[in-house]
């Protein structure tokens, strides 16, 4: 594919995540992302075959980068340090991408995303954690929960903490972020 291909897609992508989080996937038609994003109609079309097509792919789109940023922290043989690292990173990523991070929060669970391209997400995000847990050298100190729940713990929490700072709800420094990441370890540990 041309790199003006690769360019026009990516303004389409960017054009229409901000388009659905501004006014939501309903208001943002094919015909209206076109002419927001100066890009023709049938180049969209060229490069996806239906809006849900489009949102699909945003959607997948955005996974990859949660998931490439989670993969790049690097893991070592301290547990507690990787894991401040891991929550610190998922937690700059939705503040330096609130689109991006609103979107999912928001259609994440949309029937349009579709059960299979969600679960084939959660399964490469689930093999990384996995991944993190099963490495930790003193295992004994980790709770035997079942990786939904300690997936919905984990993740409920880091969602509203960011939400709480997206919305200037509270003011986070670096110790309130740290006394935070020790409610999630404390919580998930013996």
């Amino acid at each position: 594919m041309a790199k003006d291909n690769i360019d026009r897609r990516q303004i389409v992508l960017d054009t229409a995540l901000k388009m659905i989080v501004e006014n939501g996937i309903q208001a943002a038609s094919m015909g209206k992302i076109s002419k927001e994003s100066g890009v023709a109609v049938g180049t969209i079309y060229h490069h996806f075959s239906s809006k849900e097509d489009l949102i699909r792919e945003l959607y997948k789109e955005v996974n990859m980068k949660i998931l490439k940023k989670f993969i790049s922290i690097p893991k070592g043989d301290k547990p507690y340090e990787t894991f401040c690292n891991l929550i610190k990173s998922i937690i700059s990523y939705g503040l330096e991408n609130p689109d991006e991070y609103e979107f999912m929060e928001r259609y994440s669970r949309n029937p349009v995303i579709g059960k299979a391209l969600k679960m084939e997400m959660e399964q490469m995000l689930r093999k990384e954690s996995s991944n993190f847990f099963n490495n930790i050298p003193t295992k004994k100190n980790v709770k035997e929960l079942p990786y939904d729940l300690s997936s919905i713990y984990i993740s409920g929490a880091i969602s509203e903490f960011i939400r709480a700072q997206i919305y200037e709800e509270i003011q986070v420094d670096n110790e309130h972020t740290d006394i935070f990441i020790k409610m999630i370890w404390n919580g998930l540990t013996k």
